[in-house]
């Protein structure tokens, strides 16, 4: 039988063991579910808000809507004019 201490000593050795310090994973929570994109990185907070930082700008129009001073009009922007 597996004990608590086998799988202790089990996880010391594992070699990707230092790798679970760069996820959020609350204190005495064991994470399982093989059904999901996993774990939240650390690093990803910080990363959604650059890039939310460096391109809003450009995510502030909807597909297709002409900016204002482009002179790219799309097709819907042709057939009904202003």
């Amino acid at each position: 039988m597996t004990t608590l201490a086998d799988c202790r000593a089990l996880d010391a050795q594992d070699p990707l063991r230092a790798l679970r310090d760069q996820f959020i994973v609350p204190e005495g929570v064991l994470y399982l579910d093989g059904n999901s994109l996993g774990v939240m990185p650390k690093a990803a907070p910080a990363r959604i808000a650059e890039v939310v930082t460096r391109n809003g700008a450009k995510a502030s129009s909807a597909p297709g809507t002409p900016r204002a001073g482009s002179t790219c009009r799309s097709a819907w922007a042709t057939r009904w004019p202003a």
